[in-house]
C-alpha cells in the first residue's frame, strides 16, 4: 500500500448560520474547508485476486471490508491490503445470500443483510454460521408500495434496524426489532401523508422538474455508540438522534457550493426527453457514514465542483469540508460507496464500476 501525505490543506474559517439543537435555535458554528489533492489506489481488481465486483465498503476494528458481487462474499482487508476474512457464500441455504446488499460488524460477529431474501444472517468472528432471520414483509409498511422490501437499512444492533418509514404515522424512519416486532417511529416526514404510488405522476413531476411526492421522504441512515444520523435527501438536514428517538440535534448544511445542484438536475429532468436519456434523482448526498467521533456525508455537487465530503463531529457544533479534487465521480452510488476509518485518519472511496478502491488521508 503506498503510503499517502496530505499534500496541501487550506483551512478557511467562516461563520455561518444555521439550525443547531433540538430547540431549533440559531447559532454561528465555524465552517473549515480542506483541500485533499493526494488520493491513491488502495487496492483493486487489478492488483489483488481477493476482489470481483465490489459494491460497499465499511471500516471497523483496524480493518476496512466491501461486500463482492462478483464473488458473493464479504472480504476483510487489513491497512496493507492483505486478506484477514471471508464471510458467506452465495446460494439460498443457511448462511448463504444472493445479494449481500449491507453488512455490520458487532463486536466479534458480522450481520449481513440479503436483500434478494431479506434475510439477516450472523456469523462469528471467523466467519462461520451462528444463525439467520428470513422476514417476510417490510415490517414498517407491510402492506404499502412496492418493493415491499426496503433496500435502505442500517442496523444499530444485531436485531435492531433503522427503516424509512415511508411516511408511516408522519414519521421520518423506524426503529423495528426483529425478534420481538416492536416498532419505534422517529422524527417528522419531510412531506406526510402521501397516498398514491404512480409511475406516471412521479414522471410528470420530473418533467416539470419538481421533485415527486414519493422522494421527498428520501432518507440517508447511519449510526455510532452515541447515537442514530439521518439526512434528509431533498432538505439537506442532518439530524442526531439517540437510540431511543429523541431528537439530539439538527443541523440545515446548506452548502454553498451546492446551491445550484437541484437547478441543474430539474433542468436536466425536464430535457431528458429530447435527449434520450434518464431522469436524475434530486438528492444532496452520495453516501453517510459515522464513527464515535462524528459523522461525514459524501455530497452530490453541481457540475464542475470538486468531489467534496462534509464532516460535523458528535457535539454537532462544527462543520467542516474537504474537497478532492483527483477523484472523479462517475462511479459513485448511492449508500456505501464512502467510509471514514475509525480513528479519524484515513478516508475511502469506492468506485465499484471500475472495481477500485481508493485512499486518502482524512484532515480532520
Amino acid at each position: 500500500m503506498i503510503s499517502l501525505r496530505l499534500h496541501i490543506i487550506f483551512i478557511i474559517t467562516l461563520f455561518l448560520v444555521f439550525h443547531c439543537s433540538s430547540k431549533q435555535e440559531k447559532e454561528t458554528t465555524y465552517i473549515e474547508k480542506h483541500l485533499v489533492d493526494k488520493i491513491s489506489v488502495f487496492t483493486s481488481v487489478e492488483k489483488s485476486d481477493q476482489i470481483g465486483h465490489p459494491t460497499r465498503i465499511m471500516t471497523t476494528s483496524g480493518r476496512l471490508y466491501f461486500s463482492d458481487h462478483g464473488f458473493k462474499r464479504i472480504t476483510g482487508i487489513n491497512r496493507e491490503g492483505e486478506k484477514q476474512i471471508h464471510v458467506g457464500r452465495s446460494g439460498e441455504g443457511p448462511g448463504e445470500f444472493e445479494n449481500p446488499s449491507s453488512f455490520w460488524a458487532f463486536g466479534d460477529s458480522y450481520l449481513v443483510y440479503d436483500y434478494n431474501n431479506f434475510k439477516f444472517i450472523t456469523y462469528d468472528q471467523y466467519g462461520d454460521l451462528v444463525n439467520e432471520k428470513i422476514i417476510r414483509s417490510n415490517p414498517v409498511n407491510p402492506d404499502q408500495f412496492p418493493p415491499n422490501i426496503p433496500l435502505a437499512v442500517h442496523a444499530i444492533s444485531p436485531h435492531e434496524l433503522i427503516i424509512p418509514s415511508r411516511e408511516r404515522n408522519g414519521s421520518l424512519f423506524t426503529i423495528a426489532n426483529i425478534e420481538n416486532d416492536e416498532l419505534m417511529f422517529v422524527g417528522e416526514a419531510v412531506l406526510p401523508d402521501v397516498v398514491s404510488y404512480s409511475s406516471e405522476e412521479i414522471n410528470q413531476a420530473y418533467t416539470r422538474g419538481e421533485i415527486p411526492d414519493i422522494l421527498m421522504n428520501l432518507l440517508l441512515l447511519t449510526s455510532s455508540s452515541s447515537g442514530i444520523y439521518s439526512f434528509q435527501q431533498t432538505t439537506g438536514i442532518l439530524e442526531k438522534y439517540t437510540r431511543s428517538g429523541d431528537l439530539i440535534w439538527e443541523k440545515n448544511l446548506n452548502i454553498p457550493s451546492q446551491g445550484e445542484l437541484f437547478d441543474q438536475i430539474a433542468e436536466h429532468n425536464r430535457n431528458v426527453n429530447m435527449e434520450n436519456q434518464g431522469h436524475q434523482l434530486f438528492h444532496y448526498a452520495w453516501a453517510l457514514d459515522s464513527n464515535d467521533q462524528g459523522v461525514a456525508i459524501l455530497l452530490n455537487m453541481p457540475e464542475g465542483e470538486p468531489v467534496t465530503a462534509a464532516w460535523i463531529p458528535a457535539s454537532g457544533n462544527e462543520l467542516h469540508l474537504v474537497t478532492f479534487p483527483g477523484l472523479e465521480t462517475d462511479g459513485f452510488g448511492l449508500f456505501g460507496m464512502f467510509a471514514v476509518s475509525e480513528d479519524n485518519s484515513r478516508v475511502y472511496f469506492l468506485n465499484n464500476q471500475m472495481g477500485i478502491i481508493y485512499e486518502a488521508e482524512w484532515p480532520v
